[in-house]
């Protein structure tokens, strides 16, 4: 997927680390994340959801004032409206997820 398919302004790719239950942002094109945390910790449902979901999370409006997402610095610093969440897996289990944001709505039809 790429910034021009969605209407992004930004796509983000963080690696999981289970043992510490925290998330590193390794890549990002696009704006950029603002903050130079190298690792977040996740904490509670947060960090349970990324962990195990295995379907990506697509959000049309609000995307910066979500649970799951508001608590990153590139949403917080640019309030991004829409999200693809995509969780990327390696041998059964969730090793990274990918995000592609948009400042304004994401291009397409939300499902029905």
């Amino acid at each position: 997927m790429t910034l021009s398919q969605t209407n992004a302004q930004g796509v983000y790719l963080y690696r999981f680390y289970r043992d510490e239950i925290a998330a590193q942002l390794v890549a990002w094109v696009g704006r950029a994340p603002g903050a130079s945390i190298l690792r977040l910790p996740l904490h509670g449902q947060t960090a349970r959801e990324h962990l195990e979901r295995t379907s990506p999370i697509v959000l049309y409006d609000a995307a910066w004032s979500d649970w799951r997402f508001g608590g990153l610095p590139e949403f917080q610093m640019h309030r991004f409206q829409g999200v693809v969440s995509i969780p990327l897996r390696c041998e059964g289990s969730v090793v990274a997820w990918q995000m592609s944001a948009a400042l304004g709505r994401l291009r397409g039809r939300p499902p029905r």
